[in-house]
Formats: C-alpha cells, structure tokens, sequence
C-alpha cells in the first residue's frame, strides 16, 4: 500500500537467491510494475555512479536510481508448473553437489566401516535423484510445448 502511494515506473529488487520471490509476487499482485535484477548489475552501476561504499541505505538508493534511469524487463510470474519444475530442478542440482561432495570425501577414507556408511549415503542419494528424474520427467511429459523441444538435438529432461 505504502508503494502504491508513489508514482513508481518500476520497482527494482536484487536477486537474492530465491529469498526475493514473496516480495516479487506480493507486490506484482498488488499491480506494481516489478523488476529482478542481477545483484552484480547494481553493483556496476552503482561504482559507475561513484558509490563505492556499500550499505543498505546506499544499495536502495542505487536501486531507485536505476529504477528512474534504466528501463528494465518487467518481471512476469512464472507459472505453477514452471515454479514447481524450478524447484524440483534445484533439488536435483542439491543432491548431485552433494554425492559428487561425498564421493570426493570417501577418497580420504580408508577404513571400511566409514566407507561403507558413506556407500550407504550415496546410494540413498542416487535413490533420491532417481525419484527426482523421474517426477521432472512426468512433469515435462504433461506440457504440450516440451514434446517439441525434446526432438531437438542436446534437449532433454535434465
């Protein structure tokens, strides 16, 4: 409501990870014109403009700044399915840092009972990013736009 009261063109937020998404569509849905951008982008613009110290206050000033000079892409919520894709996906990239972190740890062991436990742990992860593939899978077999793309050479579910 606060925003609403201002006669905002854009509304820029920084990428954060993930943690921006309940602010983004709050205020998308309260009908503000939103903008994510690269934190890296702020960053350059803001040494552009020379402001060199960073602090929150100067970070959202940078931002309202780029907000009144620069047009930017306006964000576009994405679909239910394309956000559940997108979280079923970043799972997937979770559990494969994590077997290809277990696997380079099982290196330095060389006792059996550690290296049987941390077996044990790979093959859980394995389970799970087999479950993963397969519900990813399932969810891209339900959209008519994807049964195109796969017949595209270097296209596939993962």
């Amino acid at each position: 409501r606060w925003l609403q009261k201002w006669p905002a063109k854009q509304v820029v937020l920084e990428a954060s990870g993930g943690y921006e998404q309940a602010a983004l569509d709050a205020l998308h849905e309260a009908g503000l014109p939103m903008v994510r951008i690269n934190p890296g982008r702020a960053r350059s613009f803001a040494k552009a403009t020379a402001q060199l110290a960073k602090t929150d206050r100067i970070d959202a000033m940078v931002l309202a700044q780029m907000a009144h000079l620069l047009k930017h892409t306006r964000y576009v919520p994405a679909a239910p399915w394309q956000r559940k894709l997108a979280e079923f996906s970043l799972r997937r990239r979770h559990l494969v840092q994590m077997r290809s972190s277990e696997k380079q740890r099982m290196r330095a062991f060389s006792e059996p009972a550690l290296q049987a436990m941390m077996s044990s742990q790979l093959d859980y992860l394995d389970e799970q990013i087999r479950v993963l593939n397969k519900a990813i899978a399932e969810q891209l077999r339900n959209q008519p736009s994807w049964n195109s793309l796969v017949e595209m050479k270097g296209v596939s579910t993962v």
